[in-house]
């Protein structure tokens, strides 16, 4: 059987911390967090810069409140709330820590649970996502398959499904190499 036509099996699992991490580091790679990131140091640069050139706050207490209550957003109340969220979605949702077996085959996906069955055609993955230790493979918009690169059997057998993505989709520079 040639590599490209192989069948990969990928029993994989999730546990709550390993979903955290995963939710954590989607919201890492969000455009809206880093744009408050950069408002916030565009806030701290007006403030330095008003008080280097007039060589007082002056009335600066408004834009110290702004910047108080984006820094308490996005270092306190952003991840307070994404561990809530994540930790109710992840104990509402028993499909999430059941075992889950993957089937990466030439021509489909197919996905296996203890209550469903099913099957993806490469053509109809909306999206890939490769991080460091999971590989996401999005249905549509908001449904993803986490797949964890420790689950499968060899280094080589996630190259070929590397490969597979590369080949029948189009979403293969997506990928890390």
């Amino acid at each position: 059987m040639k590599e490209e036509e192989k069948i990969i099996e990928v029993k994989a699992k999730l546990n709550f911390e390993e979903y955290l991490r995963l939710n954590f580091s989607l919201l890492l790679r969000s455009k809206m967090v880093w744009l408050s990131i950069f408002l916030a140091t565009m806030l701290v640069v007006m403030l330095l810069e008003k008080r280097i050139i007039d060589g007082e706050w002056a009335d600066s207490e408004l834009k110290l409140g702004l910047l108080l209550s984006l820094m308490v957003f996005l270092f306190l109340v952003l991840p307070i709330l994404t561990y809530l969220r994540t930790k109710t979605y992840f104990e509402n949702n028993p499909s999430l820590s059941e075992l889950t077996t993957f089937y990466f085959e030439p021509e489909r996906i197919e996905v296996v649970t203890l209550e469903s069955h099913t099957t993806l055609t490469w053509r109809r993955i909306y999206k890939i996502r490769e991080f460091k230790h999971y590989l996401l493979i999005y249905q549509n918009r908001h449904i993803a398959y986490v797949v964890p690169k420790k689950s499968f059997d060899t280094l080589s057998d996630m190259e070929i499904v590397k490969d597979m993505i590369r080949t029948k989709t189009k979403l293969g520079h997506k990928l890390k190499s």
